[in-house]
This record gives C-alpha cells, structure tokens and sequence, in this order.
C-alpha cells in the first residue's frame, strides 16, 4: 500500500456504497436549477444553420457528351430501343427483348 494513500474506514465504504446503489437506480443526485438547465442547453445544443448542404456543379463534359452520342447513334442502327439515361456517363439500350446498360467513366490515373 501506498504512504500516501489511507484504508478508507468502514463508514466512508457503506456511504459509497450506498452512493453506487443509488447511481445505478437513476436517482438524480445533483439536481439542477431552472437557470442551470437553461445554460446547460444553451451549451450543449448545435446550430442548424452554420453549414449548407449545396450540390456541386460539375463543369460539363464535352468529350464524354461526344462519345456517348457517337455510342447512341451507332447503337440506333442496331438495337430495338436507346435511350441516353445521362448525357455524359450512361446508355440503355435493349436489344433481343434484353436490356443493357453502359456506363462511360473517365479513370483519373
């Protein structure tokens, strides 16, 4: 044992004890003012307003718009039915009462 430290006395362990027990039921030890639990709101609550959730633009594509109708006009002469889902990135088309999709993406590396 520590020389800093004391045993504590049998007292001061029923009173933890008894401490602990009412913890796990819940009591509210340490009850707050009206005026306590206004500032304690006031702290803990976050504001809605601080950042905006806005989409981002993309620049436009012209060389994907280019290849996905250079796609659509040769699967026209093919297939039963094209229909461009996304200008510059997606196609359908069904061919033999069976649909197909392609998807044009650009690898950065």
């Amino acid at each position: 044992m520590s020389k800093l430290t004391k045993p504590f006395t049998a007292d001061e362990l029923a009173e933890l004890k008894a401490y602990d027990k009412q913890v796990e039921k819940g009591v509210d030890l340490y009850p707050l003012t009206a005026e306590q639990k206004k500032n304690a709101k006031a702290v803990t609550t976050t504001s809605t307003g601080v950042y905006t959730f806005t989409k981002r633009e993309r620049k436009p594509n012209a060389d994907k718009r280019e290849l996905i109708d250079a796609l659509d006009e040769a699967m026209v002469n093919v297939a039963d039915n094209v229909i461009v889902v996304n200008p510059e990135r997606e196609l359908e088309v069904w061919y033999n009462d069976v649909k197909y999709k392609v998807v044009l993406s650009a690898p950065r590396k």
